[in-house]
Order: C-alpha cells, then structure tokens, then sequence
C-alpha cells in the first residue's frame, strides 16, 4: 500500500533503507513523542519480515521503545521495529 499526502504527481522518495515491510515519511513535519522533525526523513522497518508489519498508531511508542534506531548519513532515522502483536502479549 502506498499512501501520498501532496500533490498527486509527487515523486516518490526512495527510503534510506531497503526493506519489505516499511512506513517511510519524508519532507514535511512530525511530531513522535517529544521529538519533532523537521524535513522529515524517518522509516520505520519491520524487524520480522517474514509477515507484515503490525503497526500500531495508539502504541507506536511501545513499538519504538522496543526497537532500536540508526542515524544515516543524511541525518535521517532508520528506526526497527517488532510487530505491535509481538509485544502486545507481554506485561509492560
């Protein structure tokens, strides 16, 4: 699935990191937690590609929390993370 939010004949960026289960967000500005970006250049890779990637916009920051980032080159972030139902399971 591949959802644009601009002009309908924007080109596409190409994520940082090459990946089958993925939600890139580039340009404009986001707000995760109490980090803010501007210019944006974020993805976020499933750790476990061997399904799709269970993604949780109520408890991303679970999802975040129990997955690591990488800074690129560009000053952008990789962020990897388990599937929402992988951590769902256990206490917090």
């Amino acid at each position: 699935m591949v959802q644009v939010f601009g002009p309908p004949d924007a080109a596409l960026s190409k994520p940082p990191e090459a990946a089958q289960n993925y939600i890139y967000f580039h340009s404009g500005r986001i707000r995760f937690a109490k980090i803010t970006m501007d210019d944006v250049d974020l993805e976020l890779v499933d750790k476990d590609p061997s399904n799709n990637l269970d993604f949780s916009l109520e408890h991303y920051y679970q999802q975040l929390q129990a997955g690591y980032t990488k800074m690129t080159a560009k000053y952008g972030l990789v962020t990897y993370i388990p599937d929402y139902s992988a951590i769902a399971q256990k206490p917090q």
